[in-house]
C-alpha cells in the first residue's frame, strides 16, 4: 500500500512538472483553439461541480484547484483574447477566492470600471465569480448606487415666453452621462437569471429589497414624465427612455423573486405589489393612452410601452399564484 502511495506521488509530481512546463511554454499563436479548450474545461467543470463538491471526490477537487491556481494567472497574462478571458473567468469562479488573491481583490473594481456598452459575455463571468466568492452584497450595493444615480431628477423653471416673462414649471431629469444606471439593470438581470447567482442573493434578500424599493420610485418618475410639458419630454434620449421602461420591468421582476425569498405573512408579496401597480396603471397610464392632447404621440408611446412591460410581468405573477395554489 505504501509503495502504491509512493508511486502515485511520483506520478503526480511528474505530471505537475510536465503541466507547469506546458503553461510556461504555451504557444499563444493559436488563441482561438486554446480558447475553445478553455471553454470546454469550463463547461465540463460546471457539469460535474456537484459531484466534485462531494466529500468522496475531495482529493480530485483539491488537485484541480491546485493546478488551476498555478495556471490561471499565467493564462490571464498571456491571453487577451475575449473568449479566453471569459472562459478563464468561469473557471476562476470554481476556485476559492484565496487561491487567486490578486485577481479576487481587483474583481469588484474591474466590474466598477466597465463602460456602459459592456456586453454580458464580459460582465457575466465577473458577476459569477463575485457571487461564488460570497461577495454578492458588494455587487448589490454597487447596483443600488448606480440605480439611485439614475433615479435622480431635478425640477427647474422653463420659460414659456420672453415678452410676458411667464414661467412654467416642468420636470426635467438629469440622468448620468456615463449610463452606469443602464448597466446596473443589466447586472441585476444577469444575477437574477443565473441560478448560482440567484441562490447567492437569496441569503441576502434584504439587499434586493432595497433595490426593489428604489426601483419602485420609477413609477413616480414615469408619471411625472408623462404629465410634464413637451419641452421637458424632449430632454430624454432614447436610452434614457429605455431605462425608465426597463427599470419598471426590473421592479416587477424583483418583486416576483422576492415573493419566494421573503417569509413575511403580513406582506402580500408579489401579488400585493402587482395590485398596487395595477391601480397605478389605471390611474396614470390609461388616461394618457386615451387622451387627444398634443402630447399624444410622445406620451401615448411611453405609456403603451410601460403597459406592455407590466402585462408581461403580470403573466409571471399569475404563474406564481397558480403554483402556490396547487403546490403550497
Amino acid at each position: 500500500m505504501n509503495n502504491l502511495a509512493d508511486d502515485n506521488s511520483i506520478s503526480w509530481s511528474a505530471e505537475d512538472k510536465e503541466n507547469a512546463e506546458g503553461v510556461e511554454s504555451v504557444d499563444t499563436s493559436n488563441a482561438s483553439a486554446l480558447a475553445g479548450m478553455a471553454e470546454t474545461i469550463a463547461i465540463c467543470w460546471g457539469g460535474i461541480k456537484d459531484q466534485l463538491d462531494k466529500s468522496a471526490n475531495e482529493a480530485t477537487k483539491t488537485k484541480l484547484v491546485e493546478k488551476f491556481t498555478r495556471a490561471l494567472p499565467k493564462l490571464f497574462g498571456a491571453f487577451k483574447n475575449p473568449r479566453m478571458q471569459a472562459a478563464c473567468l468561469v473557471i476562476a469562479g470554481f476556485l476559492p477566492s484565496s487561491s487567486l488573491p490578486v485577481f479576487s481583490a481587483k474583481c469588484l473594481s474591474s466590474l466598477h470600471t466597465l463602460p456602459a456598452s459592456t456586453v454580458d459575455t464580459e460582465y457575466g463571468p465577473l458577476l459569477n465569480c463575485l457571487c461564488a466568492w460570497d461577495r454578492v452584497t458588494e455587487v448589490l450595493q454597487l447596483i443600488n448606487e448606480w440605480i439611485t444615480s439614475g433615479m435622480s431628477g431635478t425640477v427647474k423653471d422653463t420659460k414659456t415666453g420672453q415678452k410676458t416673462r411667464q414661467r412654467k414649471k416642468s420636470v426635467t431629469f438629469q440622468l448620468p452621462s456615463n449610463n452606469k444606471h443602464v448597466l446596473a439593470l443589466d447586472f441585476l438581470s444577469w444575477i437574477m437569471g443565473e441560478p448560482t447567482c440567484r441562490t447567492a442573493v437569496q441569503e441576502y434578500y434584504e439587499k434586493l429589497r432595497q433595490i426593489a424599493d428604489n426601483l419602485k420610485q420609477i413609477m413616480a418618475k414615469i408619471e411625472a414624465r408623462l404629465t410634464s410639458s413637451q419641452s421637458a419630454q424632449e430632454n430624454l434620449s432614447q436610452s434614457d427612455e429605455e431605462f425608465f421602461q426597463n427599470a419598471f420591468r426590473a421592479y416587477c421582476l424583483s418583486e416576483i423573486h422576492l415573493h419566494h425569498m421573503e417569509k413575511n405573512e403580513d406582506y402580500g408579496g408579489a401579488m400585493a405589489a402587482m395590485e398596487n401597480v395595477l391601480v397605478w396603471a389605471d390611474r396614470v397610464l390609461l388616461p394618457i393612452m386615451n387622451t387627444d392632447s398634443d402630447l399624444q404621440n410622445v406620451s401615448h408611446k411611453a405609456a403603451e410601452s410601460t403597459k406592455r412591460g407590466y402585462e408581461d410581468e403580470q403573466i409571471s405573477c399569475l404563474v406564481v399564484n397558480l403554483v402556490e395554489v396547487n403546490y403550497a
